[in-house]
């Protein structure tokens, strides 16, 4: 029980401090044409997963002040609806929940201490952020070292940055409506699938005094 109740204050906890939104560049470092540009908006969108998947994650999460724990994360992408089940390793369910296309959430299943809404709306966010691209359209901007990258203005929210880095790896930046830095989740050692490619490692950062970090290792993907 501890363990879950570490869990559950870690999914809670909002950032304190966190960095500002940088502005897009005036030009990128070499000018692109139309159809550059649209390379590179496809590139960020394979980066998401596309079509209807069950995926199977390791997910181990630590708190800055050194407590964590390891469970197993379900995922089920069914078209822009996510479904999410949290469990031990032995196999044991303890939050399961649905987040439609519409922003509806339903929680099937939440056990003490995870039976808190913050917490469902929280996870559901989170899950949808890592897998489903946003539905706005990027804007191609010189965001990175290793070249340009894609945000996205998701209205009312705030905004997404996908940044290439060395390496062939991926970060996301994930800012809040008043543009303070919330996630960095680094996206790495991809996949290829049918539909386009998804992350096999992911690492999630929540920034401030209260930090934490979660450490997403895929165990399995099927396509459904």
């Amino acid at each position: 029980m501890k363990v879950l109740v570490v869990l559950l204050a870690l999914l809670l906890l909002s950032s304190c401090t966190g960095n500002t939104l940088r502005a897009l560049p005036e030009s990128l470092p070499a000018e692109l044409s139309p159809e550059q540009k649209e390379t590179i908006r496809q590139s960020c969108a394979r980066l998401f997963v596309a079509g209807d998947w069950q995926l199977v994650h390791s997910i181990t999460f630590n708190l800055d002040s050194g407590h964590g724990a390891t469970v197993l994360g379900v995922t089920v992408l069914d078209g822009a609806i996510v479904k999410t089940a949290l469990m031990t390793v032995e196999g044991f369910v303890l939050f399961e929940a649905e987040l439609d296309g519409a922003g509806q959430l339903e929680v099937a299943k939440a056990l003490p201490p995870f039976d808190n809404i913050n917490f469902a709306e929280g996870l559901m966010r989170d899950v949808k952020t890592i897998f489903l691209e946003p539905a706005a359209v990027p804007v191609v901007a010189a965001l990175g070292l290793e070249g340009a990258g894609c945000r996205y203005d998701v209205a009312g929210e705030g905004a997404i940055d996908l940044i290439p880095t060395p390496g062939g790896s991926f970060v996301m930046h994930v800012y809040d409506r008043e543009f303070t830095e919330t996630l960095s989740i680094d996206l790495d050692s991809f996949a290829g699938q049918q539909s386009g490619m998804f992350p096999e490692k992911i690492l999630l950062r929540a920034p401030g005094m209260r930090g934490y970090t979660l450490k997403m290792t895929v165990i399995s993907a099927e396509k459904i």
